[in-house]
Parts: structure tokens; C-alpha cells; sequence
């Protein structure tokens, strides 16, 4: 009897009714009316046979100019291939997650993002497919536009003829342009992911390692890295004076070190050369004796020519015979091999 009673009390039971077919499909309806994303169902044939207002509001038509028309007067006409393939894999019961491309009234491509489900008939047959349709021309646009700007940003990083390098934490090199391979003879695989250090003598590394470390720990520097002079190590072994200019960034919380590196032996031999030439104009100016003015002029080649040694001969007054100018580099046997040895007939 209680039992009875129970079954009386959920049946009665305020706000509680037992729901029809006929409701069921109302609320759905409902729920779909209002729908944030666009609903487009088509049938069997590929003719729209439902839309909710999103749909035909983000095509800019009224539902119901849409409502029986063929999809394919909706999709932008170079995507109808694929559009048709995709059909086929309804057809096949696969449901699927794509992007496509659809036509707005007026004439304007959209992006969307299709969530498509096959449709089945009672008897389990291909009756047509559904899907969820969101516009993404928005965030497409954004893409393209960050693509372009990548594409500006790598054709600059790579005409650039300073090097530049994004280091990690630990020194190591990430990303680099192709003038730091060619300032230093490597290529990418053989630099990408080492210690920069190793671009430097070293003699020279361990205080570079050192004054990362106190940086990384108290954040105060060891070296000036915004337009510094340091030397260089090729890869072949000669070293040469590099300007390096370096800055921190963080991404993530995480540390690295964005920089360039300049190549200054041209503007150092130039200086030199300059240097030299002013002295050498100096001590003419101020009537220096011959033989030093030219010890001035080899001493400045040497020093333009690591590794050379000059020398300056001249004539005697017969204009036969060779007389050392200067050659302070050179071995005195050299001098005294030379001086007054003829080298023609008057």
C-alpha cells in the first residue's frame, strides 16, 4: 500500500509532468533558435534545410532565403572540391571538425570553423548532416597579419649584417641570423642550442661565465654589455674585435638575452690607419729626421697587417744601389744583406 501511495506522490509531486514527444522537440528547437554559434542543417541532397537565425544573420540573409537552397551557393567557390568531399565522408557516417570557407550576400569571404555530424534516417540511411559554425574571420585576420609581420621581421633579421643572437639562461645559443655563422665560420647546427662562450678565446671565457652568473644571481653586472669591445674567435682560430650589445627579456617568467654582435676589425684597421697617417704627418710637420719618419710608416703597415713585417728601401744617389731605409721588424742580416746591393747599370 505504501508503496502505491509513493508512486501517487511522485506523480503529483508539484512542478513535476510527464513530457511529450511534441515538447521535447519544441525546446530543442528553442535552444537552437537562440544559439550563440551558427546552426545549418542540410539534407540528403545538400539543400539547406534548416538554419538558425545566427547562421542566416552571419551570412546576412533572413532564414528563410536560405532554406532550400543548395549549400553550395553559400561556400566560396574555390573550396567546393572539398566542400563536396567532405559530403562523401558524411555520407560514410564520420563526423568530423574542419574549416571552410563560406560567402556573406555581400560578396565578402568568411572564415568559419564547421563542427559537422552525419544525420541518419529510422532505417540508419544518410538523411543529411549538422553542423555548428563558428565565425573565425576575426582571428584568421589576426593570423594572416602576424604571418606578414613574421615574414617582415625574418627578412630583416636575416639582411641584417650585425649578427643577432637570443641566448637562454644558460648562455646557450637559441636563435641566431646567418651573419652570426658567417661572422664566425659555423654553421647553424653546430651553434644553435652551445654555450656562446665558445665564440670567444679562451682565455677569456670563464669570466664571461662568471659575470653571468653574478648577474643571474644578484642582478647586478659584472661587464658592460651595450656596446662593448671583446674579442672574437673564428672558427678557424683567429680571433678578431667584436662590439657586442646585449639586454635581458623575460617571456613566461623565464630569462634570455637578446643581442648583436658587430664585426669591428674594418673600423679598427681605419682608425689605425688614421692614427698612423696623422702621426706620420705630425713628425714630417715638425721636420723629424728621415730614418724615423719611415720606422713611423712600417711601424703603422705592421700594425694595419697583423702578422707582416715592412721594410722601406731606397736609392742611394747613383740610383744604383739599394740603401735600408727601415726595417725595424725585420733580422739585421736581412738590413745588412740589402744595404748597397745594386740592382741595375746607370
Amino acid at each position: 500500500m505504501k508503496q502505491q501511495d509513493d508512486k501517487v506522490a511522485r506523480k503529483t509531486r508539484p512542478g513535476v509532468q510527464a513530457q511529450s514527444p511534441q515538447w521535447d522537440a519544441a525546446r530543442y528547437r528553442l535552444i537552437l533558435e537562440i544559439a550563440n554559434e551558427g546552426v545549418w542543417c542540410i539534407d540528403a541532397e545538400s539543400r539547406t534545410d534548416y538554419v538558425n537565425p545566427k547562421m542566416a544573420a552571419l551570412l546576412g540573409y533572413r532564414v528563410e532565403e536560405m532554406l532550400g537552397r543548395p549549400m553550395v551557393d553559400f561556400l566560396d567557390p574555390e573550396i567546393v572540391v572539398q566542400a563536396n568531399s567532405n559530403v562523401e565522408r558524411r555520407r560514410a557516417g564520420i563526423a568530423e571538425e574542419h574549416e571552410s570557407r563560406l560567402v556573406h550576400r555581400d560578396g565578402t569571404l568568411l572564415d568559419v570553423h564547421m563542427s559537422t555530424s552525419p544525420i541518419q534516417d529510422e532505417k540508419g540511411q544518410y538523411a543529411g548532416a549538422l553542423a555548428m559554425v563558428t565565425d573565425i574571420s576575426a582571428r584568421k585576420r589576426a593570423e594572416q597579419a602576424l604571418r606578414v609581420s613574421e615574414e617582415r621581421f625574418r627578412a630583416l633579421w636575416e639582411a641584417a649584417v650585425d649578427a643577432i643572437v637570443v641566448l637562454d639562461a644558460k648562455n646557450r645559443i637559441l636563435y641566431a641570423n646567418t651573419s652570426l655563422f658567417g661572422m664566425f665560420g659555423y654553421r647553424s647546427e653546430e651553434l644553435v642550442g652551445k654555450d656562446i662562450a665558445m665564440l670567444q678565446p679562451e682565455r677569456l671565457r670563464e669570466r664571461h661565465r662568471r659575470a653571468l652568473r653574478n648577474y643571474l644571481s644578484t642582478g647586478h653586472r659584472l661587464l658592460d654589455w651595450r656596446g662593448t669591445r671583446v674579442i672574437g674567435l673564428h672558427r678557424d682560430g683567429r680571433e678578431f674585435p667584436i662590439e657586442v650589445s646585449f639586454s635581458e627579456i623575460r617571456i613566461g617568467g623565464e630569462i634570455y638575452f637578446a643581442g648583436f654582435i658587430r664585426d669591428i676589425s674594418e673600423r679598427e684597421l681605419m682608425t689605425r690607419r688614421e692614427k698612423a697617417r696623422t702621426q706620420v704627418l705630425q713628425m714630417i710637420a715638425a721636420d723629424a729626421p728621415l730614418r724615423d719618419v719611415l720606422h713611423a710608416i712600417v711601424a703603422s703597415m705592421e700594425a694595419q697587417h697583423t702578422g707582416t713585417m715592412c721594410s722601406v728601401l731606397l736609392l742611394d744617389d747613383d740610383g744604383v744601389h739599394v740603401h735600408a731605409g727601415a726595417a725595424p721588424s725585420l733580422p739585421v742580416a736581412y738590413t745588412n744583406a740589402i744595404d748597397g746591393a745594386p740592382i741595375g747599370e746607370r
